[in-house]
């Protein structure tokens, strides 16, 4: 036990103690209107925000520029594009890197703080409309629409050449980056046809209220406990204590809008079961099982800080376990063991971890220290587990 503690706390060492970069081919605007060509280190909506980290071709070092220092920056792939912008945010006008989501006679920006989204329309006299979206669901119809008033009301006067505009834009009940793309592009094309088409800045735009979901892979070792009670008074119970192989794979899923911080998870992991009774060896027959078990878990994970380069992590859920493949050598006299057979009861427990986690470019790795109790209720055996496990999240 001591040695698989300490090769756990080797490999959180091991986790990079320096913010890996997610590099992205594109390119940044002088304040002189140059084009600088090269990576740029494309990262979270706040730190995207804040800064640009960009490192030029030919260049060994990223260069981090500040709102104001550059015009923008943006990614060749994807066509997102940044532009640093003075907008109001809780009423005190803020200098950032917006997100530029729409160029027309009407513009769409976006920029997020924390869980909070905002969207800025601008139109062709450079007259600016807030809209601040929080997510929160209202239950009572009256403060709906008070909400709804207070949210919307710059908006409308952005749009207010087009009724049919204006009451979509009033349907909707949360504001999201695809609704008001779709709305901002159609009241162009209405009334500022003249101006040519309107450029959308990010070709693969996502939903930002929509459900993310990441597949994870992992792999590492665990202990079990496990002790078999006799239906013979001549037999004494046996206790053993032993290593068991455990890959899993499974998802993670997360609500950007809800938060950044809580994911769930959906894993299914198998491992190989033995025993071998250290007291059992000196007997004439040696006894000794095998099986296979599939262990389903679901629950929620939270990290403390999904921002930084490594983030504590702790999790919890239920746990269903599920038996095959049991075989068993001269182990009569013992509870249901007598007989090679499968466990079906289907008896729920539960598991808690806790570790770390960090993040390789777009992936991310982690490192966790798992409990979870298995009943398996054909035998009346509870077989706990304490498993160190290795993830990789694509």
């Amino acid at each position: 036990m001591r040695k698989l503690l300490f090769a756990f706390v080797m490999l959180l060492g091991t986790l990079p103690l320096k913010a890996q970069v997610n590099p992205q081919s594109g390119y940044v605007i002088t304040n002189d209107n140059d084009t600088l060509r090269g990576v740029i280190d494309y990262r979270t909506d706040a730190r995207n925000a804040r800064s640009c980290r960009f490192m030029a071709d030919g260049e060994s070092a990223y260069k981090e520029y500040l709102p104001n220092e550059i015009k923008g920056y943006r990614l060749s792939e994807t066509g997102a594009c940044y532009v640093s912008k003075a907008f109001p945010v809780d009423g005190e006008l803020v200098t950032f890197f917006a997100e530029y989501l729409l160029e027309g006679g009407v513009s769409l920006y976006r920029h997020k703080e924390s869980t909070v989204e905002y969207f800025y329309l601008v139109d062709a006299d450079g007259k600016v409309a807030t809209i601040r979206e929080t997510g929160d669901v209202i239950l009572r119809r009256d403060d709906q629409i008070t909400a709804q008033r207070q949210k919307l009301m710059e908006a409308t006067q952005i749009f207010q050449k087009s009724q049919s505009t204006l009451k979509q834009l009033w349907a909707m009940p949360h504001v999201s980056a695809e609704q008001l793309l779709k709305l901002t592009k159609a009241y162009n094309k209405e009334f500022y046809a003249e101006a040519g088409e309107t450029e959308f800045y990010q070709k693969d735009l996502k939903s930002s209220d929509g459900l993310i979901a990441r597949l994870r892979f992992e792999a590492g070792v665990g202990i079990t406990d496990m002790k078999f009670w006799p239906n013979a008074e001549w037999n004494d119970p046996i206790l053993t204590t032993s290593l068991l192989p455990v890959v899993g794979v499974g998802t993670d899923m997360i609500l950007p809008r809800f938060s950044k911080n809580l994911l769930l998870q959906v894993m299914l992991y198998y491992s190989y079961n033995k025993g071998d009774p250290e007291q059992e060896k000196h007997y004439l027959y040696k006894r000794d099982w095998t099986f296979h078990d599939v262990s389903l878990q679901a629950g929620a994970a939270y990290s403390f800080l999904p921002e930084k380069c490594i983030s504590p992590l702790v999790r919890a859920g239920v746990s269903l376990d599920y038996m095959f493949g049991l075989r068993t050598t001269h182990m009569e006299g013992y509870y249901n063991m007598e007989r090679n057979s499968t466990d079906t009861s289907f008896s729920p427990r539960y598991y808690v971890g806790l570790g770390a986690e960090s993040m390789m470019g777009k992936h991310k790795v982690s490192l966790t220290a798992n409990f979870w109790m298995r009943y398996f209720g054909t035998l009346g055996l509870q077989a706990p587990v304490f498993s160190f496990m290795a993830g990789f999240v694509l």
